[in-house]
């Protein structure tokens, strides 16, 4: 398990040799050195896309489908809309 940031993402780079110039475009970006950091949400995935995941805490666990096929699960395209969604609605106090 592995919790994703803009650094630990930058850090993976840096030990993949890829081109100086992206990391330091990655290092600019970070949000960590702006914002305080409020929440960490932690979630455990597998088989990709076709897989399932689940939030450490033991409040989400879905299945995965890829979209446009007949899955019995909902697939990260919707999850992320939905996400996003519900933060620009929270944003705009509605």
């Amino acid at each position: 398990m592995r919790a994703f940031s803009l650094c630990a993402i930058s850090q993976t780079l840096i030990s993949s040799e890829v081109p100086v110039r992206i990391i330091e475009e990655l290092e600019v970006i970070n949000i960590q050195r702006h914002q305080c950091v409020q929440y960490t949400a932690k979630i455990q995935a597998s088989e990709g896309r076709d897989g399932s995941a689940h939030s450490i805490d033991k409040h989400l666990a879905i299945r995965l489908t890829v979209p446009g096929t007949i899955g019995t699960g909902t697939n990260p395209e919707r999850l992320l809309t939905a996400g996003w969604s519900a933060c620009l609605l929270s944003g705009c106090g509605v």
